[in-house]
């Protein structure tokens, strides 16, 4: 993905902040981390606008949040397309950033915890790792 042009407008080299304290730079380094975070979410909640739902769906729309957040994901069945379409609406609208939901199948909304595409690659394996596997 690209970055928007907000992004690199508050990108700093980081040689131009070696000449600041560290205490200042660290300051600057979180409220990147901020800003970054409330551009998100704003976007997110641009994307995906609170839909209009039935005090019976709230229950039902709650329960999957509650086991979306404790089991990490959730897959639940709507009655039809549309309810589907709201219920992944009001997830993404509702849910942390690290989370988001998919309408799958057309009339399933599946709720999951992003896995981050720049997470550290596995450690290269050492000769005592080569011992473990060897049979």
């Amino acid at each position: 993905m690209y970055k928007s042009k907000f992004l690199e407008s508050i990108s700093i080299d980081q040689n131009v902040l070696a000449d600041f304290p560290k205490e200042q730079t660290i300051e600057f380094d979180n409220l990147q981390s901020e800003l970054l975070e409330d551009s998100r979410l704003a976007a997110r909640q641009a994307l995906f606008p609170d839909p209009q739902i039935s005090e019976m769906e709230i229950e039902v729309l709650r329960q999957i949040l509650k086991q979306t957040l404790a089991q990490g994901s959730y897959l639940h069945a709507c009655r039809n397309d549309e309810e589907a379409t709201r219920f992944r609406s009001f997830l993404m609208h509702h849910l942390p950033l690290e989370f988001a939901a998919l309408v799958i199948r057309g009339s399933e909304v599946n709720s999951f915890r992003e896995t981050n595409s720049q997470s550290p690659k596995p450690k290269e394996a050492t000769a005592s790792t080569h011992q473990l596997i060897r049979i």
